[in-house]
Parts: C-alpha cells; structure tokens; sequence
C-alpha cells in the first residue's frame, strides 16, 4: 500500500501538478523519526556528549583554576601599580616644585653676591678716600720742618673714552727751603699688585711727565690716553721731582 502526495504550485497554477507516491513502511518510519528525533537527540546528549564535557571540564579545571587566580593576582597588581604612579606623580610635582625654588633662591644668591661685591669695591675705594684724606691731615698737621715743600690737594681722576682725565692743585708750603723754578710732576697709575704697594710706586711706569713751576700756587688739568683696566681698583699716583730727584710733594686718588 502506497500513499500518494500532490504538489501544485500556488505561483502557477497552470503548471502541471507532481505526483509523489511514498510507500507506507517508509512514511512511517519517517515520522515516527520526525516524532522521536528530540528524544534521541536529548539522550545522545545526555548519554554521550555530557559525560565527554564533564570528562574535558574535569581535565581542564585545575588550569581554568589557575589562570583565574592568576588573572585576579594580575588585576590586584595593575590596581597597586596605578595606585604607585599616582603617588610617584605627586612627588614628582613635589620636587619640581622644590628644584623650582632652589633655582630662584640661587639666582637670589648670585644677584646678592654680585651687589656685595660690587658693594664691597665701593667700601675699598671709600677706604682708600679716607686714608688718603687721613694722610693729606697729617702731612697739615706736621712740624714745619718735616712738611713737603709742594702740598697737592683736589685731586680728582675720572675715565674719559681713551684713558682718563686728571686734575690736581698744588700749594707751595713757606718753610723757608730754596727751590728750583720748576718742578717735574710724574703721573703714574697703579693697578694690581702695584695698588697693593703703594709704598714702591716707581716700579711703575711714567704715563706723563708736566713741568709746573713752584714758586706759587698751581693747577694742573689733563687727559691721559691709555689703556687702563675699566673695572677694579685703579690708583693714581702723582708726584713732584726738584733737582737730583729730590721728592717735593706726592698724593694720589683711587677712581
């Protein structure tokens, strides 16, 4: 016994029909499959592919284990390190805050220093001054008989664009000593080691020799072309030569 099927198009309805003739031991074998294939399906699950995935979870646990413990081990260490830089950034701004105060209080340093010392050159000028005064008193002060016979005073030096200007007044002391005429005034400038000994200024050189005459009260006006340091201390000494180089009046200035 057979069972027949008709198939007819609903597209095209004048296509013709198709006959299909399946026998009945095969319709029912194929429902009855179409019936018991969830059945079949859920015992080869449950029969053979659950036992396999409990056979591979079971193999494959302890390393699941592992990699999952190690992978909250890596979390917490990530968490520490980010905690860590967090920390090394504020102490990093902490110390470039401190570099940045160390760099101003230097250069507040170096600019105090260089206005001490620059401080400290006036002071040494300023001694110079008064020593110079204090001599020039005590030549006043002296008996008559142990005073120069040329008295110089109003001695002043400043930088001009090719040395430096000079002038001096000169006064002639009345203790009774012949004189020549004239006298050689020798200008010289001490610097360095010879500003440090100003007691031997002859080892330095004549800049300029000016005869000037003794008999009354004189002054003397001038330009020196030089090369001469422009910074430190500079001293000029000027002293007036008699006959046989006979020492008639000195005095110097510091500019």
């Amino acid at each position: 016994m057979a069972y027949t099927f008709i198939l007819i198009s609903r597209a095209n309805t004048s296509q013709e029909a198709l006959h299909v003739d399946v026998g009945r031991p095969l319709l029912w074998t194929v429902v009855s499959l179409l019936i018991l294939s969830p059945f079949l399906l859920a015992g080869l699950g449950y029969y053979v592919l659950f036992p396999g995935f409990e056979r591979v979870q079971a193999a494959l646990g302890p390393n699941y284990e592992a990699l999952s413990t190690e992978h909250e081990a890596l979390k917490q260490a990530y968490t520490q390190l980010a905690t860590e830089k967090e920390q090394l950034t504020e102490q990093l701004q902490g110390v470039r805050a401190e570099t940045a105060a160390i760099v101003a209080k230097a250069a507040i340093q170096t600019t105090t220093e260089t206005a001490a010392q620059t401080r400290l050159q006036d002071l040494e000028r300023t001694v110079l001054d008064l020593e110079k005064k204090l001599q020039f008193y005590s030549d006043l002060v002296q008996p008559a008989n142990n005073r120069r016979i040329l008295t110089c005073y109003n001695l002043t030096a400043e930088n001009s664009a090719q040395g430096f200007r000079y002038s001096v007044n000169w006064v002639r002391s009345d203790n009774g000593t012949k004189t020549a005429a004239t006298a050689k005034v020798r200008f010289r400038l001490l610097t360095g080691a010879d500003a440090l000994n100003m007691s031997d200024p002859e080892r330095a050189p004549v800049l300029k020799i000016q005869d000037m005459p003794v008999d009354k009260d004189s002054r003397l006006v001038g330009e020196i072309r030089a090369n001469i340091p422009k910074s430190g201390i500079r001293i000029l000494d000027v002293r007036a030569y008699g006959p046989n180089e006979t020492l008639l009046g000195n005095c110097w200035t510091s500019f």
